[in-house]
């Protein structure tokens, strides 16, 4: 699907962002998208073992957990402000991302499929049916595909630095599915998967299906 339009919304995005009530974080809990780019497993850390960051975008950072030391577990990401650094969570997919109206998505899944492929629901909350064709996978014939990143924290302190920073097509991603499965697993540091999805990532040709999980790090 052709995601162009998504491309002159981010700039509505950024200016949301120095709004007045840009801080106010919705009810909802705070989470993000987390890609397991070598298929060895997501392993996040306790709120304790993690870092400080600003998870609630309210301009103050707090201790969360995050990936693990040394893990080539990465965060979906754009950078909106275009200063190349993820500034707070308003930068990381997922339920802190605002949309152009000055909504924030119910879920990072959610996020994917609608407003950064150019889609809306209906008064009803329902998405078109059928989907437009393409709808389904968010891949190079999507606009926003160019601006998705990659972060992985290598060094483990919460701030993002430009070689921590990648493309979707430098870290190898072709595509990154929409069908996400609902999940209620808490692991051992606390940390709550909300939805389970796929992406593919090619290595020297070779195409392989990894697992994108939508979580909500621990406290």
């Amino acid at each position: 699907m052709n995601g162009a339009p998504i491309v002159a919304c981010l700039g509505a995005w950024l200016a949301l962002a120095g709004s007045s009530n840009a801080g106010q974080p919705p009810p909802r809990p705070a989470t993000v998208m987390v890609l397991d780019m070598q298929g060895d497993g997501i392993r996040l850390t306790s709120s304790g073992s993690g870092v400080r960051f600003d998870i609630e975008r309210v301009g103050k950072a707090a201790s969360v957990g995050w990936t693990s030391l040394g893990s080539d577990d990465s965060f979906l990401a754009l950078d909106l402000n275009g200063n190349g650094t993820i500034d707070d969570s308003g930068e990381l997919v997922g339920t802190r991302l605002r949309f152009e109206d000055g909504t924030q998505p119910t879920s990072g899944a959610d996020a994917l499929l609608t407003p950064l492929q150019g889609l809306r629901r209906g008064p009803d909350g329902r998405l078109p049916d059928p989907l437009p064709e393409g709808a389904g996978v968010i891949d190079s014939a999507d606009g926003v595909f160019a601006r998705l990143l990659v972060w992985c924290d290598k060094n483990h302190d919460g701030a993002s630095q430009r070689t921590e920073l990648m493309s979707l097509p430098a870290a190898g991603i072709t595509s990154i599915r929409n069908g996400y499965q609902r999940t209620s697993v808490v692991d051992e540091g606390g940390n709550k998967s909300r939805f389970r999805g796929s992406f593919t990532l090619r290595v020297r040709g070779v195409e392989f299906q990894r697992q994108i999980i939508e979580t909500e790090l621990a406290r």
